[in-house]
């Protein structure tokens, strides 16, 4: 288990771009839930999508992808609790 405490997303190419983010459960068939669907990064701008913690399962996956390669940098602090 582990805990999602900040998810950084920097644009730096003078471009604004979206960004979505998942979360696949593995384990149901698999399921997926949109977290941030084609969420707005303006140009030149960082911006915090998390504001509360978010938990994760082993069995989980977080997955983030920008709609232009290139443009987009993403950082995520995790907490893993035993």
């Amino acid at each position: 288990t582990g805990l999602v405490k900040s998810i950084l997303v920097s644009e730096d190419s003078g471009n604004a771009d979206t960004i979505t983010v998942t979360l696949t459960d593995a384990e149901s068939s698999p399921a997926t839930f949109s977290l941030f669907k084609v969420k707005a990064v303006s140009a030149n701008t960082t911006v915090e999508l998390s504001t509360n913690p978010l938990v994760v399962q082993e069995n989980e996956i977080l997955k983030v992808q920008a709609a232009t390669a290139d443009r987009l940098h993403v950082v995520a602090s995790l907490l893993e609790v035993s």
